[in-house]
C-alpha cells in the first residue's frame, strides 16, 4: 500500500541509466513492473520518465484494451516518441487505439500526442500521418466534450489546421462535426479554436457551408441555439464588434431560405444581423433584411434593439452618441425609402436614450 506514493523521480532517473546501458535490461525490468498489479503505477511513471520503446509501448497498448491502464499512461508518448524518433506506425498503432476505444482523457492524450510528433516535432518534416487517421482525430466528437485539459483546444487546433491543410475535399466534414458540437464550443471567436476554423471554411465554401447552417438553426434544441450565437457578433466593447459569420453567406441566399417559412425564420435570422449597414462589413444582408421586413413593426423594433446590444466603456451618453453619429452618416450614404425610414426611427430612439443618459449622468455629479 505505500508503493504508489514512493517518488519515482530518482527511479526514474536511474532506469534511464539503465536503458542507456542495456535497453533489453530496463525494458524486462519495466514490463515487469507493468504487469504487477501492485507495481504498474510505478511502472507508468518509470516508463513516463525513464524513456520508451517499442517493445513497452505495445505492452502499454496490451493493458489498455484490457482496460487495465488509462488512457494518461501515453500522456508523454508524444514528446518522447518526436526525441527518440520512434517509428511512425508505432504511434499510429496507439492513436487509433485511443480512437476506437476511448476513455474520458483519450481525445487529449490523443490530440497532444498528434500535435507533438506530427505537427511540431523535430523530425515532422519526413512524418505524414494518414488521411484516415488525421481526419478520425480531427472529427472525433469526443474533442468537443469538456475536461480539465485547458491546452486541448490548442493541439486540436493546430491539428485540425494541418487536416484542413492537407485535405481540403474533406473540410466540410470538419465543419459538419464542429456544428453538431456547437453547444460544447465556446461562442467567443478569440478563445475557440473550432470556432476560427468553421468560419475560414464557411468563408471558403459559403454554399455548402449554409447548408449545413441551416439544417441547425431552425431546430428547438441547445445546439441550435448555440449555431446562432456563432452566427451572430461577438460584441467587445464601445463599437468594436467581432465580424459575425453570417456575413460570410450570400444574403440573396440567406433571405431565399428564410423567405420560405417568413413567420419562424425572420424571428431567427433577425438576431444574426451584422450591427452594421456598411456592404463592406456584411451591412449588405442587413439592408435587404430592412427592404423586405421594415413594414413589420416588431422586426423594426427589434431590430434596433440588437444595434443597440453591446457593452461599453464610458458615459452611456458617448456611447450612444457614437452610435448615433455611425447611423447619421449611414443617412447621407443609402438610398431605399424603408432603410432610411429604419434608421429615423433607430436615431430617434438613440436621441432619447442619450437625453436619459446625461441627465442620469448628471444627478449622480
Amino acid at each position: 500500500s505505500v508503493l504508489p506514493t514512493i517518488a519515482t523521480q530518482f527511479s526514474g532517473g536511474y532506469f534511464a541509466g539503465v536503458k542507456q546501458r542495456d535497453k533489453a535490461a530496463w525494458e524486462e525490468s519495466v514490463i515487469e513492473m507493468l504487469e504487477s498489479d501492485t507495481l504498474r503505477k510505478i511502472g507508468i511513471e518509470v516508463f513516463q520518465l525513464s524513456g520508451i520503446s517499442e517493445v513497452v509501448v505495445k505492452k502499454l497498448t496490451d493493458l489498455y484494451r484490457e482496460s487495465k491502464i488509462t488512457s494518461t499512461a501515453f500522456g508523454r508518448l508524444g514528446f518522447a516518441a518526436d526525441k527518440e524518433d520512434m517509428p511512425q506506425h508505432v504511434v499510429e498503432n496507439v492513436l487509433n487505439l485511443l480512437i476506437e476505444q476511448p476513455d474520458q482523457k483519450s481525445a487529449s492524450v490523443a490530440m497532444e500526442m498528434a500535435d507533438l510528433y506530427f505537427v511540431r516535432g523535430d523530425n515532422k518534416a519526413k512524418r505524414i500521418m494518414s488521411e484516415e487517421l488525421l481526419c478520425r482525430i480531427v472529427v472525433c466528437p469526443d474533442n468537443f466534450v469538456k475536461d480539465s485539459n485547458t491546452m486541448h483546444d490548442f493541439y486540436w487546433g493546430r491539428v485540425a489546421k494541418l487536416f484542413s491543410d492537407r485535405c481540403p475535399e474533406r473540410r466540410l466534414d470538419l465543419f459538419a462535426v464542429i456544428m453538431d458540437n456547437m453547444q460544447n464550443i465556446s461562442s467567443f471567436r478569440k478563445e475557440s479554436q473550432p470556432g476560427q476554423i468553421a468560419d475560414s471554411i464557411a468563408q471558403a465554401q459559403p454554399a455548402e457551408a449554409w447548408d449545413i447552417v441551416k439544417s441547425h438553426i431552425e431546430r428547438d434544441d441547445e445546439n441550435g441555439y448555440y449555431v446562432l450565437n456563432w452566427l451572430s457578433a461577438d460584441i467587445t466593447f464601445d463599437e468594436e464588434i467581432e465580424g459575425n459569420a453570417i456575413r460570410f453567406f450570400d444574403p440573396a441566399t440567406v433571405l431565399g431560405w428564410v423567405a420560405e417559412k417568413p413567420e419562424k425564420r425572420k424571428r431567427l435570422i433577425e438576431r444574426c444581423m451584422p450591427k452594421t449597414l456598411d456592404p463592406n462589413d456584411g451591412g449588405t444582408l442587413t439592408q435587404m433584411f430592412i427592404d423586405k421586413y421594415f413594414d413589420n413593426g416588431d422586426i423594426a423594433r427589434g431590430l434596433i434593439a440588437n444595434f443597440w446590444a453591446g457593452g461599453r466603456t464610458g458615459p452611456e451618453s458617448a456611447h450612444f452618441m457614437r452610435k448615433r453619429d455611425k447611423a447619421r452618416k449611414w443617412v447621407s450614404e443609402v438610398k431605399s425609402e424603408k432603410i432610411q425610414s429604419w434608421l429615423n426611427m433607430y436615431i430617434d430612439s438613440l436621441t432619447k436614450w442619450i437625453a436619459r443618459a446625461e441627465i442620469d449622468e448628471e444627478r449622480r455629479f
